[in-house]
C-alpha cells in the first residue's frame, strides 16, 4: 500500500427483500492516497592495525553499515567511495531493514601517504531507488586513519681496521666503516656524516662520492659512501682505546632536518665505537735478575753458609705507554732490597742501577744446594693498569727463577783432649787420689753451624750435651757447658768457632796399666781414654749428624782410625814417678786459679840445661812469648805464666784466653837427649 502510495476500495451492501430475495448494491469508488518518506542511511568505518610505523603496503579495511530508514521499500542500493572501489550490491533494502555485510572495501597505503605525513580521511555515499522513482542518498561521516609516522633512520660505525695482533703507535691510522639506514618511513634525503665529538676521539668522514647521499628511502641501506678514519695519539695509547661516535644528518620529505647518532653494531641503538688496543700494547714491564756470591767468610768457596749474595736487577718499559711508581719485590725471606720506586719509566727505557739487594746464604741453603728465589717488577700506566712481571736471568721475555749453586756441604768437627795430672796428696807420686784435669778443645772446622752437641768418651760415658742440666756422669767432674768459647751463648757451635771444656777426673788404684817407660826400673801407670764428639748440621735431623774421634796433640803418631784426614790418637796420661824423672816437658797449665798447681808452663830440670831459648804460639801462629835461660836456676824462673809478652800483634801483659797453644824448645849447646823439642801447651782457666 505505502509502495503504491494510495489505497483504493468500494463497498458492498446486500439484503433479502420480503420475497427472500436477495438485493444489492455497490458505492462509488473510494482513493486513499498514503504519504511516501523514502530515505536511507550510511554509516561507514575503518580498520586499521599497524606496527611500530606506518608502512606502505599496510591495510585499512572499512566496513558498511546501510540502514533504510524510510517507509518505502528501495531498490537498487549501491555504496560508493571517492577512495576505494567498494565489493557489493547492488541490494533492496525493506524500510527498517539494516544491511552490515553486503558492501567492504580495502585501502592499501603507499609511500606518499606516508611522506606528506598526513591521515587518510574520506566518506561514502549511500543510494537507492523509491517505488516512485525517487532516488534518495547519504553522505557517511568522514572517517580519520591516523597514520604513524617514524622520521629515525640509523647508522652503524664499523672498525675497519684489525688490531690484534699489530700495537698501534702515535700516528697510526684506525680506519672505519659507515653504514647507514632509513629505517624510519620518511623518505630521506641529503644525508652526511659529522663528528659527535663523543668518546674523545676524533674521526674523520671521507665521502666516496665527494657529496651527501641524495635519497635513502625507507628500509633502503648505504654501505659504501662513507668511511672514516682516526688518527692515534698518545693519549688513545695509554687509554688502552679509542672510543669514537659519528652523527648522521638529513632532511625528510618535508623538509624537517633529522639526527642520529651512530651504533658499533645496531641501526636501532646509540653507543659509541670502541676500538680495544691489542692485549699486548697495554703498559709492559720486564726485569732481570742476577746474583753474585761473595766468599765473605775468606775460606775460600764462594757460596757456603755465612757467604753474600749480591743480586742486581735490570727494569725495562717494555711497552708503548709511560709507566709511574715502578718498584720491585721479592720475597725470599731474609733478603735486603733497597732502592726505588722509580717515578717514571717512559717505552723503552732501561734501569739497571735503581734496585739492588743483598741476602746471606745460611745453612739451609747450603744443604739444599742452592738458593732459588724470584722477583717480581710493577709499574702503574696511565689508564690505572698494573703491568708486572716476574724476574728471569738472562731474558727479558722468560719467566725462570734465579738459580746460584752454593758450595757442597762441608760441615766438620774436631776435638782435642789432653790430660795433665795433679799431685793433689803432694806426695810427689801420680797415686789413688790425686787427679787429672782434662781439656777438651771441640772446634768446628767445616762451613756450617752445628747444632745438639755432645761427646761422649768412650771410658767414662756420656760427659757434655746440648742441655746444661744433663746429670755428669760418674768419673768425671766437668761442666755441662763450654768455660769459653760460646761468644754468642747461643750453644750453637758456629763456624770457625772453638769450645773448650774442662773435667777432673780422680785416680784410682785400678787406672793403668803399668809400664817401665824409660828403662830405669821404675814402673809407670799409663791412662789411655777416646772421646767422640758430634752435631748436626741441620737442628733435628739425625741424618746431618757428623762426628769426630778425639785426638792427643802431645801423640805424633797421628794414626787416622776413621778416615777422615784428622788424627785420632787417644788420650795417654803418664802417670810417673815425679821424683825420677830427670827431663819432662808437662802440656798443660791452669794459671792464676787459685789452687797453686801447674801456674806455668813446667819443663822439669831444664835448669841444668840453662842455655835454651822458648817459644809459644798461639793457634794462628802469632808468638806470644820468648824467652832465653828458660827455667833459670830452679826451673821455675823466666817462665811462662799464660800472660803475653806483647810481641807482634798481641797486646803486652793480655791473658792469653783458654786454648790450644804450640811450643818450641831449642838448645844451642847441650841438650838432655835432643836438640829441640816442640808440641802443644793447653791453658785452662
Amino acid at each position: 500500500d505505502i509502495d503504491a502510495g494510495l489505497v483504493d476500495n468500494t463497498a458492498t451492501v446486500t439484503g433479502l427483500d420480503t420475497s427472500l430475495n436477495t438485493v444489492t448494491d455497490d458505492s462509488n469508488a473510494v482513493s486513499t492516497v498514503l504519504a511516501q518518506c523514502p530515505e536511507i542511511e550510511i554509516v561507514k568505518t575503518g580498520v586499521y592495525v599497524v606496527g611500530a610505523c606506518s608502512t606502505p603496503g599496510d591495510t585499512i579495511d572499512y566496513t558498511f553499515v546501510v540502514t533504510n530508514t524510510g517507509n518505502v521499500t528501495l531498490t537498487g542500493v549501491v555504496v560508493t567511495d571517492p577512495l576505494v572501489a567498494v565489493l557489493g550490491g547492488p541490494i533492496v533494502l525493506a524500510p527498517s531493514q539494516v544491511d552490515t555485510t553486503t558492501f567492504t572495501a580495502t585501502y592499501t597505503i603507499t609511500q606518499t601517504d606516508i611522506d606528506i605525513q598526513d591521515d587518510i580521511l574520506n566518506t561514502a555515499t549511500v543510494s537507492g531507488l523509491a517505488p516512485n522513482g525517487t532516488v534518495v542518498t547519504d553522505l557517511s561521516s568522514e572517517v580519520v586513519t591516523p597514520l604513524v609516522i617514524c622520521t629515525f633512520y640509523g647508522a652503524i660505525l664499523e672498525v675497519a681496521t684489525p688490531l690484534v695482533p699489530v700495537c698501534l703507535v702515535v700516528g697510526d691510522m684506525i680506519n672505519y666503516n659507515v653504514y647507514i639506514k632509513n629505517t624510519g618511513n620518511l623518505t630521506k634525503t641529503n644525508i652526511d656524516m659529522e663528528d659527535a665529538m663523543l668518546g674523545g676521539g676524533v674521526i674523520d668522514f671521507v665521502s666516496s662520492t665527494g657529496s651527501p647521499i641524495p635519497t635513502l628511502a625507507p628500509g633502503d641501506e648505504d654501505t659504501t659512501t662513507f668511511t672514516g678514519f682516526h688518527v692515534v695519539t698518545q693519549v688513545d695509547i695509554d687509554n688502552g682505546f679509542v672510543e669514537v661516535q659519528g652523527r648522521t644528518t638529513s632532511v625528510d620529505s618535508n623538509g624537517d632536518s633529522q639526527f642520529d647518532l651512530t651504533h658499533y653494531d645496531s641501526y636501532f641503538l646509540d653507543a659509541p665505537t670502541e676500538a680495544v688496543f691489542n692485549e699486548d700494547c697495554f703498559p709492559f714491564i720486564a726485569l732481570i735478575k742476577t746474583g753474585a756470591m761473595v766468599d765473605s767468610n775468606q775460606n775460600g768457596c764462594e757460596g757456603d753458609a755465612g757467604d753474600v749474595i749480591t743480586y742486581s736487577f735490570t727494569v725495562e718499559n717494555t711497552g708503548l705507554t709511560e709507566l709511574t711508581n715502578v718498584y720491585v719485590t721479592d720475597p725470599l725471606p731474609g733478603v735486603v732490597l733497597s732502592g726505588g720506586p722509580i717515578a717514571l719509566l717512559l717505552p723503552g727505557e732501561v734501569d739497571n742501577t735503581t734496585f739492588t739487594a743483598t741476602y746471606v746464604i745460611t745453612a739451609a741453603d747450603q744443604i739444599a744446594g742452592g738458593v732459588t728465589n724470584q722477583a717480581a717488577a710493577f709499574g702503574t700506566g696511565p689508564n690505572g693498569f698494573i703491568a708486572s712481571d716476574l724476574s728471569d736471568p738472562v731474558s727479558l721475555s722468560g719467566d725462570d727463577a734465579t738459580v746460584l749453586l752454593t758450595c757442597s756441604v762441608d760441615a766438620s768437627i774436631s776435638l782435642l783432649k789432653t790430660g795433665v795430672v795433679n799431685d793433689v796428696n803432694g806426695n810427689i807420686f801420680a797415686d789413688e787420689g790425686d787427679t787429672v784435669t782434662y781439656l777438651f778443645t771441640l772446634a768446628n772446622t767445616g762451613s756450617l753451624d752445628l747444632y745438639n752437641i755432645s761427646i761422649e768418651d768412650t771410658d767414662f760415658g756420656i760427659i757434655i750435651g746440648n742441655d746444661p742440666t744433663l746429670p755428669i756422669s760418674p768419673g768425671i767432674d766437668i761442666s755441662s757447658l763450654p768455660i769459653s768459647g760460646d761468644d754468642n751463648n747461643d750453644n750453637i757451635l758456629q763456624v770457625t768457632e772453638i769450645w773448650n771444656y774442662e773435667g777432673t777426673y780422680t785416680l784410682t788404684s785400678l787406672d793403668g796399666p803399668f809400664a817401665n817407660l824409660n828403662g830405669d826400673g821404675f814402673l809407670s801407670r799409663i791412662l789411655i781414654n777416646q772421646a767422640t764428639a758430634s752435631g748436626e748440621y741441620e737442628s733435628g735431623n739425625p741424618n746431618t749428624i757428623v762426628s769426630d774421634l778425639s785426638d792427643d796433640p802431645n801423640n805424633l803418631d797421628d794414626i787416622d782410625t776413621n778416615g777422615d784426614g784428622d788424627p785420632d790418637d787417644p788420650t795417654t796420661v803418664i802417670l810417673l814417678n815425679l821424683t825420677l824423672s830427670t827431663f819432662e816437658i808437662f802440656n798443660g797449665i791452669t794459671p792464676e786459679d787459685g789452687d797453686g798447681l801447674n801456674d806455668f808452663f813446667r819443663v822439669k830440670g831444664i835448669s841444668n840445661w840453662p842455655v835454651n831459648n822458648v817459644k809459644i804460639y798461639n793457634r794462628w801462629g802469632v808468638l806470644v812469648f820468648e824467652r832465653d835461660n828458660y827455667g833459670g836456676t830452679n826451673d821455675k824462673e823466666n817462665v811462662f805464666v799464660g800472660r803475653s809478652e806483647g810481641r807482634i800483634t798481641i797486646e803486652q801483659d793480655r791473658l792469653l784466653p783458654t786454648g790450644t797453644y804450640y811450643y818450641i824448645i831449642n838448645f844451642p849447646e847441650d841438650n838432655p837427649g835432643k836438640k829441640a823439642y816442640a808440641g802443644y801447651l793447653f791453658i785452662n782457666r
